[in-house]
């Protein structure tokens, strides 16, 4: 069995945010699950001395504030951040934006599903992808 994953969901929507920990603990109930309303929230929790690092972030590309293309450059600023797992987990299709995200460091790219079940599956494959094999490989 594995460990329980500490993962942290960064988005300025409350119910996506909502959705996405409810799938979470779907997908296993030992997950551990935090969350940052905006990047710039999400930086200020990371740089605490003594804060518990995520094995994995899921950063949305829309938001106030410190957007998720800042955010994530940030991020792979931070020494002890950067080597962790970034999926973006936006409700962009926007090709350049794949593309930026995946030239700025970020592991994966998940278009927001409209389903709970597709949800569920998306967060599982990434985790599980990342829990088995590493993060070698960009996801479109």
């Amino acid at each position: 069995m594995e460990s329980p994953m500490h993962i942290m969901i960064i988005d300025d929507d409350t119910d996506d945010i909502s959705v996405f920990m409810e799938a979470l603990k779907t997908i296993d109930p030992t997950h551990v699950c935090e969350s940052a309303c905006n990047g710039e929230q999400a930086l200020k929790m990371l740089r605490i001395p003594g804060c518990r690092i995520p094995d994995f972030l899921f950063l949305d590309l829309n938001m106030p504030k410190v957007n998720g293309k800042e955010c994530l450059r940030e991020l792979k600023k931070m020494s002890w951040v950067q080597d962790k797992p970034v999926a973006i987990y936006s409700t962009s299709k926007n090709w350049a934006d794949m593309v930026d995200t995946r030239e700025l460091g970020a592991n994966y790219f998940i278009t927001k599903p409209d389903n709970f079940g597709t949800i569920c599956s998306a967060i599982s494959s990434v985790i599980s992808h990342t829990a088995s094999a590493g993060v070698s490989s960009y996801s479109l």
